[in-house]
């Protein structure tokens, strides 16, 4: 499972906090975790939200200190991932305690509130790909509909691609 943890800022986490123990606690059991700052985050102009995100070369740690060692030095990954790639994201940051005020910020929370209030409200209209199991926004990906006629059966344009005919044929036109 690829676990996202947006903090206040990742440079200043410590050995001590709960983020960091449940980070090396998720790591031991083979998760893979990705640790993003508020002032990481981006609202992008295609509606998606994506963060400079850091993990570490690792998968075990003994201590909270050898994780932060890593996170924070050179060994560090570090990547610009779109938070829809992540399986779990949790908020840990305390707005309270961040002195950092960012100009036009926009509160994570609020977005993420709104997007999933805009797939309640039917703004947005997310199917699952049945095959690759991804979540898409028909407003802004194309797919196909292996049963059109009831918009049932989604399957994403990469998967549509990569299928063969007789595959497609087999999983969604053969009646039996």
């Amino acid at each position: 499972m690829k676990l996202g943890l947006v903090v206040n800022d990742v440079f200043t986490e410590s050995p001590g906090y709960t983020t960091t123990r449940l980070a090396v606690a998720a790591l031991q059991l083979g998760h893979e975790v990705w640790e993003m700052g508020v002032g990481d985050l981006a609202y992008d102009p295609d509606d998606s939200i994506r963060a400079r995100a850091r993990t570490v070369p690792r998968k075990k740690y003994k201590t909270t200190e050898g994780y932060l060692k890593d996170l924070h030095g050179k060994n560090a990954v570090t990547e610009r991932i779109s938070i829809d790639e992540l399986d779990v994201v949790m908020l840990r940051n305390d707005p309270a305690s961040d002195a950092i005020r960012y100009p036009n910020y926009v509160p994570f929370e609020e977005l993420a509130r709104e997007y999933i209030e805009g797939i309640e409200q039917g703004i947005y209209d997310v199917r699952v790909c049945e095959r690759c199991a991804g979540y898409f926004d028909l407003n802004r990906t194309e797919g196909i509909f292996s049963r059109p006629a009831d918009l049932t059966g989604f399957i994403c344009m990469p998967c549509a691609e990569s299928m063969t005919a007789r595959e497609y044929f087999e999983r969604y036109l053969r009646v039996e």
